[in-house]
């Protein structure tokens, strides 16, 4: 039986100067096809955990409940037992002892918050261009009859991811009953609070918010 005669080279080995050469241009070609893809797939995205926005504040005072007569305020049971929602969503967040409130993942743009308080119809409050990302922090709402509004919109604000250490003051986009609501980009690590309740002893008697804090 005759073997095969067909022509068989050896395979060059690393040694060979031309293959070395080759290789190290393989080697090249793919790591730079490899950063080409990374970078691709790395713009300056806000992490996913952070696209949608969150939502928190407390209330203040409701509308038609006789204050007690000892602190002549609005008696904390009644603001405890009060529901917040996100109208036409099941997102829900019940409100604490203090009033304290808070909403995550909820949807960028035009949304109404539906407070939910005995003794009272339903109060609305509608925030006009809430940006993706964004921590809307809302001191002080008086839930109304049919319409839930903020004591001092000054002291409302809006803190979005930014790129650098400083907090810097950007255009607005929100609005809540007309008023522009003031918005910061801040460090990305400071929104590590954001998942926080905030305990009205943060702002006593509404008072002005500090961006640097």
């Amino acid at each position: 039986m005759s073997g095969f005669r067909g022509n068989i080279q050896a395979c060059p080995t690393l040694e060979d100067g031309r293959t070395t050469i080759t290789m190290k241009r393989i080697t090249t070609i793919w790591i730079a096809a490899t950063l080409f893809f990374v970078a691709c797939g790395s713009e300056r995205e806000v992490p996913q955990r952070t696209r949608q926005a969150s939502i928190r504040g407390w209330i203040l005072d409701i509308e038609g409940i006789p204050p007690d007569p000892t602190t002549n305020q609005t008696p904390p049971h009644y603001i405890a037992d009060t529901n917040v929602y996100l109208e036409g969503l099941d997102k829900i967040s019940g409100s604490i002892e203090d009033g304290s409130f808070r909403m995550f993942d909820v949807p960028d743009g035009t949304i109404r918050l539906q407070f939910q308080a005995a003794g009272i119809d339903d109060s609305l409050m509608e925030i006009v261009g809430l940006p993706r990302s964004g921590d809307l922090v809302l001191p002080g709402v008086y839930v109304g009859r049919g319409k839930a509004t903020l004591v001092d919109p000054t002291k409302a604000h809006v803190r979005l991811p930014g790129t650098g250490e400083a907090i810097v003051e950007v255009a607005s986009t929100t609005m809540i009953d007309g008023v522009k609501i003031r918005t910061y980009e801040v460090p990305f690590v400071r929104l590590g609070d954001r998942m926080n309740l905030i305990p009205r002893l943060e702002y006593p008697d509404v008072a002005p918010f500090n961006p640097v804090r």
